[in-house]
């Protein structure tokens, strides 16, 4: 009020002031501890949470990788698989998910049914999710891993000593986690789980070589050659229009940090398809797993599931709209010191070809492909990852407008020719992803033995090789740095740099990593029969 006022009314005031501010502050002291309390019991819900859904997860491992008690390597037409493809199609209806394949979940592979060589067929398990947007769950987003595994290929010992969790069986729990999460929080947009059969092709068939062949001479499999089977049968026959298909997520193989206490996982096929590089980083959440882009033509002599709806798809049409593709993104985790027994030892040689760089083949090693091998934490939180990214991936109507551009490879393949060496073709936007690939890894290979595993020497020598690499690409894509869009722009200084060496230091380095269970390459077996099938196979056709 106006006026003067005397000192009691001011003092009373003040204390009054006063106590309705101290009981202020302890209010809000007493809201702040709730809400503390609230968030550390969320946070401990989700820490639990993870831990069931891990806990799951190595369940549905174990589960598909043992029967009866011994090693199951899920070759294909094996009585293994078929106990593994009892278990998932259990699990597929214990989740109430949507049956999407001929019969139930199952899709088999037509004509490859036999009662005594193939009981149960080459057959891929298809489950869906339907979204909840009444226009995008017309929409699929399609998510794949494969559930077959392959013979013991390499030098890690002998055949059938592994039982596949790396290569693929880690990926397919890790889907049917995700299946879970989904089917209890359906996101917009419609999804499509697919665990394909005879993904490792035909010398990895559990079935006399005769009748494989037939099947070959009778156009039941489409060439003579290892492609990713059961999914291509599908893709030929689906059980939906493939038009309304609008991303396909490939998951394999999944499992293992590439380099410890660095998490990342390798992402092909982005430059396949205007803006997906940038809506996957925009979906990207922090504090996870790295994605590291990468061009798919980098591992030209690999496939995946992917290729089916890709780069061996051909044409669909709806009306007079027509595709000759799919978008994808091709998921990898790099343990290709386990990769089929260790088959792929030769990129330690090509780690090699740098000048001044030696990467001794005595400290290289392979191991067993088995579930106690297995990075189970690196497999969680891939997996952590993954539900976020496609979450946010099923609710972005920009999914809806993603176009495959079969040419950029077309364009890749016809340069390399034309060059004569498979590092001629690759635009700006490659050397941009090069150079920050690059630059994670230098960092990530600084770090002490302790947290790598990887002898120093070995990794002092990777961190240099990619500090090296990382100023050439800087030089290049400084020369450039006024190019409106960098998947346009050819660098004629590119081809130096090898833009593919990035996959062969990627994969290679782990080699050189150190622990229980290893054999060096000196001491491994090399089976050479996977050669040899194949050799026939070539003849034959």
């Amino acid at each position: 009020p106006r006026g003067p006022v005397s000192t009691w009314t001011f003092a009373k005031s003040r204390m009054f002031a006063l106590f309705i501010a101290a009981c202020s502050l302890a209010e809000a002291a007493r809201l702040e501890n709730h809400a503390t309390n609230a968030l550390n019991t969320l946070d401990l819900d989700r820490t639990l949470w993870k831990k069931r859904d891990k806990a799951e997860a190595i369940e549905t491992l174990e589960q598909i990788t043992e029967d009866r008690h011994k090693p199951n390597p899920r070759i294909s037409c094996s009585a293994g698989l078929n106990h593994a493809r009892d278990v998932l199609v259990a699990k597929a209806k214990s989740l109430s998910l949507k049956p999407m394949g001929t019969d139930g979940y199952r899709f088999t592979v037509p004509g490859t049914q036999h009662p005594t060589h193939c009981v149960d067929g080459i057959t891929n398990i298809i489950a869906g999710i339907e979204g909840t947007d009444d226009e995008l769950k017309h929409e699929y987003i399609l998510i794949t891993s494969h559930l077959d595994g392959p013979e013991n290929e390499g030098g890690s010992g002998v055949l059938g000593a592994t039982d596949n969790s790396y290569d693929d069986a880690a990926a397919v729990a890790a889907s049917l986690a995700l299946a879970k999460h989904f089917q209890e929080s359906p996101p917009k947009r419609s999804l499509i789980f697919a665990f394909s059969d005879a993904e490792e092709g035909i010398t990895n068939i559990d079935a006399p070589e005769e009748w494989v062949r037939r099947l070959c001479d009778s156009n039941i499999f489409k060439k003579c050659s290892n492609y990713p089977i059961g999914l291509t049968a599908w893709v030929d026959n689906p059980t939906v229009s493939l038009m309304q298909v609008k991303l396909v997520l490939a998951l394999d193989p999944l499992g293992a940090p590439g380099i410890k206490g660095s998490d990342f996982v390798a992402l092909l096929g982005t430059e396949s398809t205007p803006q997906l590089r940038e809506l996957m980083q925009e979906t990207w959440p922090d504090d996870s797993v790295t994605p590291l882009f990468v061009n798919r033509m980098y591992a030209d002599q690999s496939y995946s599931d992917a290729d089916s709806m890709s780069m061996s798809f051909g044409t669909a049409c709806a009306g007079a709209t027509c595709i000759r593709g799919i978008p994808f993104v091709w998921f990898a985790q790099p343990a290709f010191h386990k990769y089929h027994g260790g088959l792929r030892a030769d990129l330690v040689r090509v780690m090699n070809m740098i000048p001044g760089v030696s990467f001794p083949e005595s400290l290289a090693s392979t191991e067993l492909d088995t579930r106690a091998s297995l990075d189970t934490e690196a497999l969680q939180k891939v997996t952590e990852t993954l539900k976020v990214v496609i979450q946010r991936l099923a609710d972005k109507a920009e999914v809806s407008n993603l176009r495959y551009h079969a040419e950029v490879y077309t364009k890749i393949q016809a340069a390399t020719r034309q060059c004569g060496k498979p590092v001629c073709g690759f635009s700006l936007q490659d050397a941009i992803n090069n150079k920050q690939a690059y630059d994670f890894l230098a960092a990530a290979l600084s770090k002490p033995e302790s947290v790598t595993t990887i002898p120093a020497q070995m990794a002092l020598q990777g961190a240099g090789i990619c500090q090296q690499m990382s100023r050439s690409l800087a030089a290049i894509i400084g020369r450039y740095h006024d190019a409106p869009d960098p998947s346009k722009v050819i660098p004629a200084e590119l081809p130096e740099t090898a833009p593919s060496f990035l996959a062969a230091l990627a994969m290679g380095i782990d080699f050189f990593t150190t622990g229980p269970g290893r054999l060096s390459l000196d001491r491994a077996r090399v089976t050479q029969g996977v050669a040899t099938e194949m050799a026939r196979f070539r003849d034959a056709s």
